[in-house]
């Protein structure tokens, strides 16, 4: 055994340990120049889902999303979902995941709804070795319940296809909870160090 090939990374390794931690930096407000300051408005959470496939197959997935907007309404972002597969005695899993565009309004001051469009991959198997994958599309409609701070509960209803593996197509049930935030980003030229 070559000692210089496991001593070299391990003081490596305990050299980074080692290295003190960033200082906490402050900024004086009053210092930096806000007409340079950038908003991020973006949502996400955690979801559960429950499917019922085409082939009488009941999944429940667990996943979740993450968006930014383009607009005030219009967003893109990311979603995916993972879990298990019930048929009678046939058990299984499946996971798909992809792009994700949609759009929001409101319906007075604490519900919202929400329309997006999901295209992207996934598969699974069961335990009757019948597998596949295939790319997915998933329309889904939502109903927000806003509950303050950012906070908000969304139902939700759509349809997962999969061209090249329709047993696992079938109408989705989500329910999710999200955290929708306005981040705001000032770019600094000096040097902060302490």
């Amino acid at each position: 055994m070559n000692l210089a090939r496991i001593t070299i990374p391990t003081l490596l390794g305990l050299g980074f340990c080692a290295a003190p931690a960033s200082a906490h930096v402050h900024v004086d407000p009053s210092t930096v120049d806000l007409s340079q300051a950038q908003q991020n408005l973006s949502k996400g959470g955690p979801e559960l889902q429950a499917l019922y496939t085409s082939n009488g197959s009941l999944g429940f997935l667990f996943g979740g999303r993450g968006v930014g907007y383009l607009t005030p309404r219009l967003y893109v972002g990311g979603a995916g979902y993972g879990g298990s597969l019930v048929n009678g005695t046939q058990t299984g899993g499946m996971g798909y995941g992809g792009f994700l565009v949609g759009g929001e309004g409101y319906l007075g001051q604490s519900m919202a709804y929400d329309l997006s469009l999901m295209v992207g991959g996934g598969g699974g198997g069961t335990s009757s070795s019948n597998s596949g994958g295939s790319m997915i599309i998933q329309p889904a409609a939502g109903l927000s319940a806003l509950l303050g701070g950012g906070l908000r509960a969304t139902l939700s209803l759509g349809y997962l296809y999969m061209p090249q593996y329709s047993a696992f197509s079938g109408a989705s049930l989500g329910l999710r909870l999200e955290f929708k935030q306005l981040t705001f980003s000032v770019p600094i030229d000096r040097d902060l160090r302490p």
